[in-house]
C-alpha cells in the first residue's frame, strides 16, 4: 500500500504518520475496506497464563498483533485468510494459524489442520490461550497502546486512494488527545513520541526492550524540538496551540534535529 509521497515540505503529521503506516500497510497487504479484517472477537487486550501474572500480553487491532513478552516487543500485520466452522484462518507473518474465542473468553491459536473441529483435536501440542484482560496489561506502554488503537484508522485513511485531507484530519485527531480541536505542546510531544515507538516497531520483526527504550529517548528529544519550532513557527495567532489549519502548514523537516534521519530511516518501510 503506497500512501502520500514524502517530500521535505508538508504537513509534518501527514509525513509522519503517512510514511509509518504505509510501511507496516505494506507489510500487511491488509485492504483498507476491512473484509481482510479480524473478527471483533477476537480484537482487543489479552495475556497468557492470566491477567493477574502475563508473562505475554497481546494487543489485537482489525490487522495488527503487538506481542509483548519479557525480552521484547513484535508488531505483526495479519490478515483474515479463511472461516471454519467455529473458528478463523488468520495469515500471520506468511504462517497459517486456526483462533478461536472459546466459550469461556479465552483466545486460541492452533495450526490448522484438515479437520474442520481443529480445536476439539485430543493433540493440542500446539495450542496457544489467552485470557481477555479488562484492563490492559501493564507490559504494553500506555503511548503504544494509544497508537495501537488507532493504527487501522491511520492505515485506512492515509491509502493512496484517500484524499489527503482526510489523512490530514484524521492524524489530526489522533493528535489531539483531548479532542478541542487544538494540539498543546504536551500533545505534539506524546504524538512524536507515539509515532518513534511505531516506526521502531514496524522497522524490525523484533525490537528488544533496550531498543525500545533507545527509541523511546530519541523520540523525546526529537519531541521537544518539534514542539518548540511548531509554536513558535506555525502558531500564527501565538495562542499557544495549533489549530488544524496552522498543523496542515508547510513545514520544513530540517528545521528539526533528528526529524530528518528519523523519516530517512521511516522511508526504508517503503
Amino acid at each position: 500500500m503506497r500512501l502520500l509521497p514524502a517530500v521535505a515540505k508538508t504537513c509534518f503529521f501527514v509525513l509522519l504518520l503517512a510514511v509509518i503506516t504505509s510501511g507496516i500497510g505494506g507489510k500487511s497487504q491488509a485492504k483498507s475496506d476491512g473484509k481482510t479484517g479480524a473478527d471483533s472477537l477476537i480484537m482487543g487486550e489479552w495475556a497468557s497464563p492470566d491477567c493477574g501474572r502475563p508473562q505475554t500480553a497481546l494487543q489485537v487491532t482489525g490487522g495488527f498483533m503487538l506481542w509483548v513478552e519479557k525480552d521484547g516487543f513484535r508488531l505483526i500485520p495479519y490478515r483474515k485468510a479463511g472461516k471454519g466452522p467455529d473458528h478463523l484462518i488468520l495469515a500471520i507473518s506468511g504462517d497459517k494459524r486456526a483462533a478461536q474465542r472459546s466459550e469461556d473468553g479465552m483466545l486460541r491459536f492452533k495450526t490448522p489442520t484438515q479437520d474442520k473441529n481443529i480445536f476439539e483435536e485430543i493433540d493440542n501440542a500446539d495450542l496457544q490461550e489467552y485470557a481477555h484482560c479488562a484492563k490492559t496489561p501493564n507490559q504494553i506502554p500506555a503511548t503504544l497502546r494509544r497508537m495501537m488503537r488507532h493504527i487501522d484508522r491511520l492505515v485506512a485513511d492515509c491509502s493512496l486512494k484517500n484524499a489527503a485531507d482526510k489523512c490530514a484530519r484524521t492524524v489530526f485527531k489522533m493528535a489531539d488527545s483531548d479532542s478541542n480541536g487544538f494540539l498543546t505542546s504536551a500533545e505534539i510531544k506524546l504524538t512524536a513520541l507515539g509515532a518513534g515507538m511505531l516506526a521502531q516497531l514496524a522497522d524490525q520483526e523484533f525490537v528488544s526492550s533496550a531498543q525500545l527504550e533507545t527509541a523511546v529517548s530519541a523520540s523525546r528529544k526529537l519531541g521537544e524540538g518539534l514542539a518548540i519550532h511548531m509554536l513558535q513557527n506555525q502558531d500564527k495567532d501565538q495562542n499557544g496551540k495549533i489549530d488544524y489549519n496552522e498543523a496542515i502548514a508547510d513545514f520544513s523537516t530540517d528545521k528539526v534535529d533528528g526529524l530528518d534521519q528519523m523519516i530517512s530511516n521511516l522511508r526504508k518501510l517503503l
